[in-house]
């Protein structure tokens, strides 16, 4: 495993982050294995965090196309979002031998979700890539 996927399953920032990792140690045993870590994943984007996190249900079917048809699994790590223009807290570099290569992106919903109101810069869901399960708790900000 990379040290960036390392270093990203530690820091989780929520609850649903720290399952996440869990899981992907555990599977990093003597077998093959894929772990998707799916962004956002609806018919359209909701909010502005989702035009970085957002991937499509056609990228959803493509990544797992790629997974199950890879030539070399070993343990995979991939962070699931479609070629969105903002993506900024996930890196894929460990994944590239999947092939994986998103076709979709936000930029058509982009004005109606930036006429919405946003999030203030410093609220947690602005910050960490946990979004609303950050505010969910357990852990205070």
């Amino acid at each position: 495993m990379a040290t960036s996927e390392l270093e990203q399953q530690e820091e989780s920032d929520c609850l649903i982050e720290t399952k996440h990792c869990e899981g992907d140690m555990l599977t990093q045993c003597d077998f093959w294995s894929a772990c998707l870590r799916i962004g956002s994943c609806f018919p359209e984007p909701k909010d502005h965090r989702m035009l970085i996190t957002w991937l499509s249900f056609r990228d959803l079917a493509e990544l797992v196309r790629c997974c199950l048809y890879a030539p070399k699994l070993e343990h995979t790590v991939v962070f699931g979002a479609s070629n969105n223009r903002d993506q900024r807290w996930w890196d894929n570099s460990g994944a590239a031998h999947l092939g994986f290569q998103p076709q979709d992106n936000t930029e058509a919903y982009r004005s109606s979700i930036e006429a919405l109101e946003k999030w203030p810069s410093d609220a947690p869901q602005s910050r960490f890539m946990g979004g609303m399960y950050v505010v969910a708790g357990p852990y205070p900000m």
